[in-house]
């Protein structure tokens, strides 16, 4: 009956009348062209305590000029090349392959050494998150370096392709430097570990001691276009090893990755460094320990990245 539905006392009024103020308002949907807030930190369910500590710490997104690839995220760089502004995640996108990687990136509203309005806790937790970003990108970079060793430069130092050793100076150039750059990296690594673990994370005081064995990646990049044409060479000439290479990158322990793939990552790595340790100085304050560190291990890295780059254009301009 109808009238079953209609509350039969007081009691059942106020207490349906406490539920209503108690219920949780939703907020209202956002306006057209409004910006939008940036997505939960991966692997973080939004209504998690450890989600919500993330989002109350992370700078809050501003009010401005909307990505112009994908139209929903705040922009966040400019790139030169492309003449448009991109969000985060578009511009790894679009700059993480071929000739994009190349691109002039510029973060917005962030020259170089302006601190940004940050209060102490945020500028911490943000200094932790790039902290952990160096240190978790140099173990996949090490076991890059690892892989590539196990599958191409001890096989092929071993003599077992006798032309490679002949023809292939600056190959074998490079895999002697591949290795010193691996017994490097490896110390480094530890260090930053053991940094991560201390009261006071000094990486910045880590990469200043470090910049003489930076110098090898010099002489990795300053040989690396010749060898890589040795190793095409020889697999034009040699079916034995034109087939050890396709076996190698068929080889799921190498993430099936080709020679080359794995030949461009110290390369990729030493260009990283100035951008990570960039971001290393944005989040750390003036008065801090360390920032006096970071603000010359950037300089000495953006100098050594710079002469590899005039090197690299000098010798491609020679062969024109």
């Amino acid at each position: 009956p109808a009238d079953a539905l209609t509350p039969r006392s007081a009691a059942w009024s106020s207490r349906r009348a406490s539920l209503a103020a108690a219920e949780p308002a939703f907020p209202a949907p956002a306006a057209p062209g409004a910006s939008h807030d940036e997505p939960p930190a991966r692997g973080l369910s939004p209504r998690s305590p450890r989600a919500d500590d993330a989002a109350a710490l992370a700078p809050a997104v501003t009010e401005g000029p909307l990505c112009d690839r994908c139209g929903d995220y705040p922009a966040f760089v400019d790139c030169k090349e492309c003449k448009v502004a991109f969000c985060r995640d578009c511009s790894q996108l679009v700059h993480s392959k071929g000739k994009w990687k190349a691109h002039t990136v510029t973060k917005r509203g962030a020259a170089d050494g302006k601190q940004e309005e940050l209060s102490p806790e945020k500028r911490e937790f943000m200094r932790q998150k790039v902290s952990t970003e160096i240190v978790q990108t140099e173990r996949d970079y090490i076991t890059y370096l690892d892989v590539f060793q196990k599958l191409y430069v001890q096989p092929l130092r071993s003599g077992r392709f006798p032309e490679l050793v002949s023809h292939g100076k600056d190959v074998m150039v490079l895999f002697s430097t591949v290795e010193l750059i691996l017994v490097g990296n490896r110390e480094l690594l530890h260090d930053l570990e053991d940094s991560m673990r201390s009261a006071v994370a000094m990486f910045g005081q880590i990469f200043h001691s470090k910049l003489d064995h930076f110098q090898l990646y010099s002489v990795f990049c300053n040989h690396q276009e010749e060898a890589v044409e040795q190793i095409l060479k020889c697999s034009s000439s040699s079916p034995a090893f034109k087939s050890f290479l396709e076996q190698c990158k068929e080889n799921p322990e190498g993430r099936y990755l080709g020679f080359n793939d794995y030949f461009s990552k110290p390369w990729q790595r030493i260009t990283k460094y100035p951008l990570l340790l960039k971001e290393l100085l944005r989040f750390t304050a003036p008065d801090h320990a360390d920032y006096a560190n970071i603000d010359k291990a950037l300089d000495k890295m953006r100098t050594e990245v710079d002469v590899i780059n005039k090197n690299k254009a000098g010798a491609a301009n020679l062969k024109k």
